[in-house]
C-alpha cells in the first residue's frame, strides 16, 4: 500500500506515531511519503544519531511510493477530517491496518495460490515470492466454493461495523472457478454464481479502493494448463489418456469454448493441478490464460496487477 502522512503528524509531539508508521511500512513492505520539507524539518527534531538514518529511510520511502501508480491501495495518515470511505485514517487505524498481511482467498490454498504465480510475469513473480516470504501475503483456504461465498458474506458490513472488518475487508482479494452446471457445461454453477453475488455486493461497499475478485473465464485453474504442458505430461500416461489430452487440443483450436467448458479433474486425473508447480514452459501459462480472455493479450499481467496493488 501507499501511505501518505499529514505533515500535521510530522511534529516532535508525535515523533514515536511517525517513527512507528515507518518502521511499520518497512516492516510489511508499504511505501510511505511526507511532504520533504515538513519531513525535514521534524526530523531536526529527533536524536542526532537518528537523523540521518531517518531521511535515508524516508528517501527511499518517497522514492518508491513515486514508483507506485495512482490506483495503488493508498490512505493518509491525520489528526483531522477523519474518513474511512477516502482513506483518510487515525494513526491508530492506520497501524491496525498496515500490520494486516493481504489474504488471497482461494479455493483451493496451494493449487490455485501456484496458478496465480504462473499468471505473473518474472518481476511480479519475485513481488509475489518476496511478499509469500516475509509475511505480507497469506494465501488462505477457501474450502470450496460454499465455504468461500460465506466467508465473503461475513466480510460485508452490519449496520454497525466493527473496524476490524472494515481492514479484513481492505486486505482481501479473492479468485475462484466459473465451475459448471451438471445440464450446461458453458454455464456457471449456482455456487460459482452466489460466490460472483457476494463480491458483486462487496464491490459496491464505499471503501477507498474496491474489493479485489476475480471469477475466472473459464471453467477451472485445470482448464489453463497449455497446450506444450500438456503435451508433455501426456507422454507419460497411458494411452487413454494420450488419446484423451489430443482430443483436447484438437478441441481447443475448433470449439475453444467448449473446450473451455472441460472438466479437467474427471476426464484426466485429479490432481493435473499440480503441473502448475511442477512443469517447465513459464511464458506459455500467461499466454493460455490470455488467450481467450475478453480482455485479449496482456490480461493475465493485469490481474496480478490488482493484486500487488493492493500489497
Amino acid at each position: 500500500m501507499r501511505v501518505r502522512i499529514d505533515s500535521a503528524l510530522l511534529s516532535e509531539r508525535h515523533s514515536l506515531l511517525v517513527l512507528g508508521l515507518l518502521a511499520l511500512s518497512e516492516a510489511r513492505g508499504h511505501a510511505l511519503a511526507t511532504e520533504l520539507e515538513a519531513a525535514d524539518a521534524w526530523s531536526e527534531t529527533l536524536p542526532e544519531d537518528l537523523q540521518q538514518a531517518v531521511r535515508d529511510l524516508l528517501d527511499a520511502h518517497r522514492s518508491q511510493f513515486v514508483l507506485h501508480s495512482a490506483s495503488h491501495a493508498t490512505i493518509t495518515v491525520t489528526l483531522e477530517d477523519l474518513d474511512s470511505q477516502r482513506g483518510r485514517l487515525s494513526p491508530e487505524d492506520a497501524f491496525r491496518l498496515l500490520a494486516l498481511p493481504l489474504e488471497l482467498l482461494l479455493e483451493n490454498e496451494r493449487g490455485d495460490w501456484h496458478f496465480v504465480r504462473r499468471l505473473a510475469q518474472p518481476a511480479q513473480r519475485r513481488l509475489l515470492d518476496e511478499a509469500l516470504r516475509e509475511g505480507w501475503l497469506l494465501p488462505r483456504q477457501g474450502g470450496g466454493l460454499p465455504e468461500l461465498t460465506k466467508a465473503l458474506k461475513a466480510l460485508l458490513p452490519p449496520e454497525q461495523q466493527p473496524d476490524l472488518q472494515r481492514f479484513r475487508r481492505l486486505r482481501t482479494w479473492v479468485l475462484f472457478d466459473r465451475d459448471a452446471t451438471k445440464t450446461d457445461a458453458s454455464r456457471p454453477s449456482s455456487q460459482s454464481v452466489a460466490a460472483r453475488k457476494a463480491c458483486v455486493a462487496l464491490s459496491e461497499v464505499p471503501d477507498p479502493w474496491r474489493f479485489g475478485w476475480t471469477r475466472l473465464h473459464r471453467r477451472h485453474i485445470e482448464s489453463f494448463l497449455p497446450d506444450v504442458v500438456l503435451d508433455a505430461w501426456a507422454h507419460d500416461q497411458k494411452e487413454d489418456v494420450q488419446d484423451t489430452v489430443q482430443a483436447l487440443l484438437e478441441l481447443r483450436k475448433t470449439d475453444p469454448a467448449q473446450a473451455a467448458s472441460w472438466n479437467m479433474k474427471q476426464r484426466l486425473e485429479a490432481t493435473i493441478a499440480t503441473l502448475f508447480e511442477t512443469a517447465s514452459h513459464d511464458p506459455a501459462f500467461p499466454a493460455e490464460y490470455d488467450r481467450d480472455h475478453p480482455d485479449g493479450p496482456g490480461a493475465a499481467a493485469a490481474l496480478i496487477e490488482t493484486l500487488l496493488e493492493r500489497l
